[in-house]
């Protein structure tokens, strides 16, 4: 089976650029043992959406400088952290199609959507 996890935060939250990091990060580790073929995350903040995936293992998806790159930015306008955001993440375990594939990797991206699933 494969990990899916998120979180919606609003302006009331108090959230800091270190919690939503430390969030995001800890997400995405615990995801890990429900998958560890690819794992990506989608940020949606100040009215856009920014979609990070790999065909790693979530662990060294987290050790990649791209990804803590991806972090600093996706939540970010004008170098504050945007009040109010949604996180969704996958962590896949492959039963169907190569993760050497990108559109075979989650989250999957239409022109006004982003989701996750779990299973076929």
């Amino acid at each position: 089976m494969c990990g899916i996890f998120g979180f919606v935060a609003n302006e009331h939250t108090g959230m800091t650029h270190t919690t939503f990091r430390r969030c995001v990060r800890l997400l995405v580790k615990l995801s890990e043992r429900r998958g560890r073929e690819s794992a990506g995350v989608a940020v949606h903040a100040g009215g856009r959406i920014s979609v990070f995936k790999q065909a790693t293992r979530p662990s060294a998806m987290l050790k990649n400088r791209e990804f803590d790159g991806f972090l600093c930015a996706a939540a970010v306008v004008d170098g504050l952290l945007v009040p109010s955001l949604a996180v969704i993440g996958h962590s896949r375990l492959v039963t169907n199609g190569t993760q050497a594939i990108p559109e075979n990797n989650q989250p999957i991206i239409t022109d006004t959507v982003v989701g996750v699933h779990n299973g076929s």
